[in-house]
């Protein structure tokens, strides 16, 4: 069906996510991020989520500003990056 990985380096996971092209457009990529980034946000040693994603790849890109990862200003080889902090209150505070 797909899989999510996860890299991490010191207090950053580095997510990534795949899954079988039959399964597209049926929310599973949207359910499967929010479900690790509601266990992320346990761990307390990790402060942020970095995702990288081809800059062809419209879908993901829609896909990870729906959850609130943040555009960053890098971009290497036709790659765009996005983070998502861990420890900002999404409520209004900081």
């Amino acid at each position: 069906m797909g899989l999510l990985f996860v890299y991490t380096e010191k207090h950053d996971a580095h997510i990534g996510y795949l899954l079988a092209e039959q399964y597209w457009g049926q929310g599973l990529a949207l359910e499967l991020l929010q479900g690790f980034i509601n266990l992320a946000c346990t761990y307390s040693y990790w402060h942020k989520l970095i995702a990288g994603v081809d800059e062809l790849n419209r879908p993901s890109i829609k896909l990870l500003k729906k959850l609130a990862f943040e555009e960053q200003a890098s971009k290497e080889n036709g790659m765009l990056f996005y983070e998502f902090d861990l420890h900002k209150d999404r409520f209004g505070d900081e």
